[in-house]
């Protein structure tokens, strides 16, 4: 174990997606809830590689950039 000497911090979010159940037959009545999960997901993971990309940095840090 080391000492630390400071932290980037940690936010915390719960996201519930819900759809709308339908027969596939009844698709444009329908929500599919995974489908948007993954978008949300897919947005995410694209915010992660944009800040390794293009920052903040910090070289204090071993990682420097934020992580998602």
């Amino acid at each position: 174990m080391r000492v630390i000497l400071a932290h980037k911090s940690v936010n915390v979010a719960e996201i519930v997606v819900t759809g709308l159940a339908a027969h596939s037959s009844r698709k444009p009545y329908a929500l599919n809830a995974i489908e948007h999960a993954a978008t949300l997901i897919d947005r995410i993971r694209a915010l992660g590689e944009r800040y390794e990309k293009q920052g903040p940095y910090d070289p204090a840090y071993d990682v420097a950039h934020n992580t998602i």
